[in-house]
């Protein structure tokens, strides 16, 4: 196995896309909708698998049956809100023909937990803005085999500053290591430095906003805390416009997506009906006060 470092998440997927000349490919419909564009501007068809409860896995296998004869087709499996789920990715790669690619999407996923799994399908891993390791940019793909480049590979160097504190990045970027080689990089130092900061960070948020938020309905993430609530679009930008006001933030990703006249546009009904989640941020953006802040204006209105 192989790590390649490029410069995003999403440059990894299209990399590996190309690499395998595909021109067809399923995607969860709470896919980023940035990396639907992305794979879009290559040309290649998008279709969607269809996602009946937000933040669980999209009906892969059953859509896949209509796929079954496309030559040049590939699925991105995507882990939602960054739950790695080994069991539904290896129940897919079982019946996937073997003309076929299977890319296993782990940008939500904590990183290093990925690095210690024993991979055999082609992964991608995300540093980029908002991750679960928030470098602003950068990303990286595991795979059997070394990916090649038309240019030449080159040392990316940054000091970025989480936590009050920098960090020094120093990786080869466009070059492929040694899987087993990886704990012996700077970069890998790094990670676990940050992770150690980031974990003893969130830890205390995370017991805040569970004793708070008293429901069955929420989920802890490695990529931020999730309450799958039931509300609509309207109630959602109400709450949003109303923490920006006082200073705070969250999100409400991923929005169901769709083909309209098309174009791949939010599918606001479906949306509507199934509630939009509520993410709260637990990285380096947020301190103990502002998590407060949050559950004051969100505790009222979630039920």
């Amino acid at each position: 196995m192989y790590i390649t470092f490029l410069d995003s998440g999403t440059s990894a997927i299209k990399k590996l896309l190309k690499k395998h000349y595909i021109k067809s490919v399923l995607l969860s419909q709470d896919m980023c909708p940035e990396v639907v564009e992305a794979i879009k501007d290559l040309g290649i068809n998008v279709f969607f698998a269809s996602v009946n409860k937000i933040g669980q896995i999209a009906n892969y296998e059953r859509e896949y049956n209509r796929y079954l004869k496309k030559k040049n087709f590939a699925i991105i499996f995507s882990h939602p809100y960054g739950i790695y789920n080994i069991k539904k990715l290896n129940r897919l790669s079982k019946i996937l023909k073997t003309h076929h690619l299977l890319i296993n999407d782990c940008c939500l996923c904590h990183p290093l937990e990925i690095l210690k799994k024993k991979l055999t399908l082609p992964t991608v891993i995300s540093f980029g803005y908002s991750k679960v390791f928030d470098f602003g940019s950068g990303g990286a793909i595991i795979s059997s085999s070394k990916v090649p480049f038309n240019f030449p590979s080159y040392i990316f160097k940054s000091s970025i500053k989480r936590f009050n504190k920098f960090f020094n990045i120093n990786i080869k970027l466009f070059y492929s290591y040694k899987f087993e080689k990886i704990s012996n990089l700077n970069f890998f130092l790094v990670l676990k430095e940050y992770d150690e900061i980031l974990h003893n960070h969130k830890k205390n948020f995370i017991n805040i906003l569970k004793k708070n938020f008293k429901l069955k309905n929420y989920l802890v993430s490695p990529w931020r805390f999730i309450i799958f609530s039931k509300f609509k679009k309207k109630e959602i930008n109400q709450l949003l416009a109303l923490c920006k006001k006082k200073g705070v933030f969250f999100g409400s990703n991923y929005p169901l997506l769709k083909y309209y006249n098309d174009r791949v546009v939010i599918d606001y009904k479906k949306m509507n009906k199934l509630g939009w989640p509520i993410n709260i941020f637990t990285d380096f953006r947020v301190n103990q006060q502002s998590i407060k802040k949050i559950v004051y204006l969100l505790k009222r209105r979630i039920k």
